[in-house]
């Protein structure tokens, strides 16, 4: 090595200090490739690696380097343990964060740093009851983060805004990045024009100040959003220019630093449209092309956009050939996407506007506004050629198109809205239950379908036990959540028909109910991982439906026992018949989760699966 240990460790750590961190790893690694058991090199590269709060693989390199410090190195201080509990909150084992923060107050109870730490934690699991106690203990910046992290939960995102704000300094330094994305964030969502025109100089500022940041990124994202919102929101044209002027050069910036990605340089182009810019929005729509990878999530969705994108451009410029070549081009994309397999597995809920009519519709992708668009810019690009017999040919489809996709919607609207469909699919972490209660089709009850009550309470049970069977799975496995209310075809129905059999027949009735039934069936309390909510789903074109959640934290990894069931049960009822409770002597099992079942196994069997678990 041409310097010395000691001089690249010193050089990192002045560019930790400096927020470039990227840099800093390299230099870390330059020792480990000569020592891999350096204990400050292994040190520092995870400090480091605790900065990526959105890139998981680096947060698992992160704690694996910090067990290995523990476990091989017998390293044992605050440091250490304090850095371990950061990166198992930040990868989302949140319980198993703050077990290792109970192990850090054991060295230092009232470090200031640790009770933030801990008081943000509860918030993610929604205790805010015990973050508030710890809250008094905060200094004021830190308080108002804490504060403004539980007014966003509540979705008072114009407070937040201002307690985030209050959270950090004007002259802010890197490590006031999570505060400034979080204000931001509210900034934008609370579409204030004073809050988020201010959210947009700080965005703008951090970026002038810490080009070299790991997050400059998401930084730049939020800010683009913020003056896209302002220039939505402003009163004056040359205003709302400006904004539009600040996005194409703050993504510029970005794009040579080896920072920016589809999403910036598509709003580049965006940006360039909108101020008529359209030569520079045709450079900046084809630039987005090689930040897309075929492998990346909703490549087929971005793909589809930029072509559309581009088509649109083409047009405005005149270049009505090349616009006529590219919709026709996106048409054959979506044509071939669109096998039998891929409808089945993209199906999904959008919504789209033409001529100021909004339509829901079901398809693959989003097909349909870009299949109907694309007809109408097909028949307008032949008309501007003078091409009358094609121009009407296209036409024609397009109004067929148009005309199928409104009747949908009105078949779709007999109830006055469309069904909302729920984004997201069953799988590791995600469990569909149509509904707690067992109701006919219509959201009534079918007595019809059984020969009398105690068979229709059995079958109902059955389904209690279901929902039991997956968060016992979820607290042995990786965490989740099991949604009530949502059928296998992801149609959100709700838990209106629920509530009404619920006693009292009140929301907070069913809540009880729904608790008291899968606990019971629980050998054990899990009262700090498994959490019962209701919410309002909000889909584009459809009525809020209100929904059940039951999430699920996973037990902690040093855990000595997996949570189990008793099955088989029987309904027990008052003396008028009421159902009071469910109650088991049944044999217990064990449940882990995999794919989207749950695997079911005696205590004996599911010895094996825990222990390799607690080894992750």
């Amino acid at each position: 090595m041409k310097k010395s240990v000691d001089a690249y460790l010193m050089t990192a750590q002045r560019l930790v200090e400096s927020c470039d961190v990227e840099k800093a790893i390299m230099d870390f690694d330059k020792v480990l490739n000569n020592d891999r058991r350096n204990v400050s090199a292994l040190l520092g590269k995870a400090e480091c690696l605790v900065h990526y709060v959105d890139e998981h693989k680096n947060l698992e390199d992160g704690l694996k380097i910090v067990d290995n410090l523990i476990d091989e190195h017998d390293q044992v201080s605050f440091d250490l343990y304090f850095l371990r509990a950061k990166f198992l909150w930040r990868l989302g084992r949140r319980n198993d964060a703050l077990k290792c923060v109970g192990i850090c107050e054991r060295f230092a109870p009232d470090n200031i740093e640790l009770l933030e730490t801990k008081a943000r934690i509860l918030v993610g699991l929604r205790r805010f009851t015990e973050a508030k106690t710890i809250i008094h203990e905060l200094p004021e910046k830190k308080a108002n983060f804490v504060k403004g992290r539980i007014d966003f939960l509540h979705k008072k995102y114009s407070s937040a805004s201002i307690l985030f704000r209050q959270s950090f300094e004007d002259d802010f330094t890197c490590n006031d990045v999570t505060n400034l994305y979080n204000y931001m964030l509210a900034s934008h969502l609370a579409k204030d024009y004073d809050l988020v025109s201010r959210a947009a100089d700080v965005g703008e500022k951090f970026l002038a100040k810490h080009k070299n940041h790991i997050r400059s990124m998401s930084i730049a994202h939020r800010t683009c959003m913020c003056l896209w919102t302002k220039s939505k929101i402003t009163k004056t044209e040359s205003e709302a220019k400006d904004c539009l002027q600040k996005m194409t050069e703050i993504v510029d910036d970005q794009q040579r630093a080896n920072k920016a990605d589809w999403v910036l340089v598509r709003n580049k182009s965006l940006a360039y449209k909108n101020l008529g810019k359209f030569d520079q929005a045709e450079v900046a729509i084809d630039e987005s092309f090689g930040y897309l990878k075929k492998k990346q999530k909703d490549y087929d969705i971005k793909y589809q956009d930029a072509l559309r994108m581009k088509a649109d451009i083409l047009l405005l410029m005149k270049k009505f050939k090349k616009s006529l070549v590219c919709s026709k081009k996106l048409l054959t994309y979506i044509e071939k996407q669109n096998t039998p397999a891929q409808k089945a597995s993209k199906e999904t809920r959008s919504t789209f506007t033409h001529h100021g009519e909004s339509f829901g519709y079901t398809k693959s992708s989003i097909d349909t506004p870009q299949i109907i668009n694309s007809l109408h810019r097909i028949s307008t690009c032949y008309s501007k050629l003078g091409d009358d017999k094609n121009s009407k040919r296209w036409y024609s489809k397009y109004e067929k198109a148009y005309a199928e996709a409104k009747i949908l919607k009105e078949k779709e609207s007999k109830s006055g809205s469309e069904v909302p469909i729920y984004d997201g699919d069953e799988g590791q972490r995600l469990e569909l239950k149509s509904s707690f209660y067992n109701h006919g089709t219509c959201g009534q009850e079918d007595t019809d379908t059984y020969k009398n009550k105690q068979e229709k309470l059995q079958h109902e049970l059955l389904g209690f036990e279901e929902i039991a069977k997956s968060v016992c799975a979820f607290l042995n496995s990786d965490g989740g959540k099991v949604v009530i209310g949502v059928t296998d075809e992801l149609e959100c129905l709700g838990i209106d028909a629920d509530i009404e059999r619920a006693p009292k027949k009140t929301l907070d009735g069913y809540k009880q109910k729904v608790r008291q039934t899968i606990d019971d069936m629980l050998v054990k309390d899990y009262v700090t991982s498994v959490f019962y909510d209701t919410f309002d789903y909000v889909s584009p074109g459809s009525k809020p439906v209100k929904l059940c959640e039951i999430s699920v934290e996973p037990l902690p990894s040093d855990e000595p026992e997996f949570a189990t069931l008793k099955l088989h049960g029987k309904a027990v009822n008052n003396e008028k018949g009421k159902f009071l409770k469910y109650a088991s002597d049944g044999p217990e099992y064990a449940f882990f989760r995999k794919g989207e079942g749950d695997q079911q196994y005696t205590p004996r069997e599911a010895v094996a699966h825990w222990i390799r678990r607690s080894k992750r």
